[in-house]
């Protein structure tokens, strides 16, 4: 079966996602910043990413999978099973080589990046001439790096926490991979088990930065406030389930200064966030339009007869028995007019039958062929995180079908989906509720 007809598909599908990608850069009044140069482009903080990100996805599925077209098969299992990138980016976060070479864009010369670092050259520049072939940091002379575009997100004080990436892959996700295999047919051991790793990232959290870690990752990963922003209605209440130090809520309280946030969650968790909410936002704290409620949601309902309660990346940390008992105690604190909003990195089926079934159902845009109809390798951030979930937390990320059964098992009734790009929103009302299943997004 000829496979060139896909081929011209795919590249049409790669030069209208790129021109895309190219719009939403320019509506910031900046042409796309060349990877040669360690600039922030204002798209890089900014908080409605959608349409981006959703170019972003048909870009990286048509890529990778034209690539997987036209290479032979061991070049495929090569490359996946020699990519050492986390554990290379780590090494550049730990020696602080992105902010050894700040301010310096003639370059600094392996030696010296030796010298300060403490690392031994030899091996530096395996290291670093393995980052440069990736597009992270530049080499703009024999053996002189200077920092670019990728590598000045490395600093550990950048906004994208992006050193938070590389501890939570080496040390969470990638720790004890050898062993897998094995794990898996070990016969002495319940695979449903809790691994011995299973509180790492909540106890590195509580010790980093006012427990800000996996909070300000998964705000970095997809922001998406000011789409809330634009559809919360006036002057309503929401409560931020798990908030973490409520680093989300803080970005929205700050777009609607109408709204009432509740923060919810363990009480040594909200005792970091008023103190991060008391130095950024202090009037808010002051005027009590932020309040803190300790919440342990496995046993207690959140507050009650909320407008809007929001529960950003929690479902996924917990196994279906978890997740019932917490999607019930929400229900409980639900009045007839309240929403829940839970955004998820929910995912899309990879068969078409499957996936036509899905988009008729829950209004799910599938990819357009040839690509799978989950977009493929552009969708690959979610399944990363799926097995992540599993090693972490023996947890998983779900299907909109399967979030929506489990819902629905604590009496919740679906309202809508919304894509995000790389995460979704799903809406769900009370079911035992005699109302209108109108959406309030």
């Amino acid at each position: 079966m000829s496979g060139n007809a896909d081929v011209d598909k795919l590249v049409v599908l790669i030069s209208d996602a790129a021109f895309e990608a190219v719009v939403e850069y320019q509506k910031y009044g900046q042409d796309v910043p060349a990877l040669s140069c360690p600039v922030v482009h204002p798209l890089d903080s900014a908080t409605d990413l959608i349409k981006l990100r959703r170019a972003l996805r048909q870009l990286e599925g048509a890529c990778r999978h034209l690539y997987d077209m036209l290479a032979p098969p061991v070049e495929y299992i090569g490359k996946n099973t020699m990519d050492f990138g986390p554990v290379l980016l780590r090494t550049a976060v730990n020696a602080g080589i992105a902010e050894i070479l700040e301010g310096r864009p003639q370059g600094m010369h392996l030696l010296h990046i030796a010298e300060a670092t403490g690392l031994p050259e030899p091996k530096l520049t395996q290291i670093m001439r393995a980052l440069a072939s990736r597009n992270c940091f530049i080499e703009v002379d024999t053996d002189t790096y200077a920092n670019n575009r990728i590598s000045q997100a490395l600093f550990k004080d950048s906004e994208t926490r992006s050193c938070d990436y590389t501890w939570l892959a080496v040390t969470q996700c990638h720790y004890g991979l050898d062993s897998y295999w094995e794990f898996l047919n070990n016969k002495q051991v319940d695979v449903a088990d809790v691994p011995d790793n299973y509180k790492g990232l909540w106890s590195y959290a509580r010790r980093n930065s006012a427990g800000e870690l996996q909070d300000s990752i998964y705000t970095a990963w997809g922001k998406h406030v000011r789409i809330y922003s634009q559809v919360l209605s006036p002057y309503s209440t929401f409560c931020d389930i798990g908030s973490g130090v409520g680093s989300f809520s803080l970005h929205l309280a700050k777009l609607r200064p109408d709204l009432h946030i509740t923060l919810q969650d363990q009480p040594h968790v909200l005792d970091d966030a008023l103190q991060l909410w008391s130095k950024e936002f202090p009037d808010c704290t002051l005027d009590k339009r932020v309040v803190f409620e300790p919440l342990d949601f496995l046993v207690h309902p959140p507050v009650q007869g909320q407008d809007y309660y929001y529960m950003r990346a929690i479902v996924h940390n917990w196994t279906d028995n978890d997740v019932r008992r917490i999607l019930t105690n929400v229900r409980k604190a639900m009045g007839a007019h309240s929403r829940l909003l839970i955004q998820e990195y929910s995912l899309a089926p990879q068969n078409r039958k499957r996936g036509a079934g899905e988009a008729a159902r829950y209004g799910i845009q599938q990819a357009p062929e040839p690509l799978l109809p989950n977009f493929g390798w552009g969708a690959s951030r979610r399944h990363n995180l799926d097995f992540t979930m599993q090693l972490t937390f023996n947890a998983k990320e779900r299907t909109v079908g399967e979030l929506i059964e489990l819902a629905s098992s604590a009496e919740l009734a679906f309202v809508k989906f919304l894509d995000l790009g790389t995460a979704s929103v799903l809406e769900f009302q009370s079911a035992r509720k005699d109302e209108s299943s109108q959406s309030r997004l």
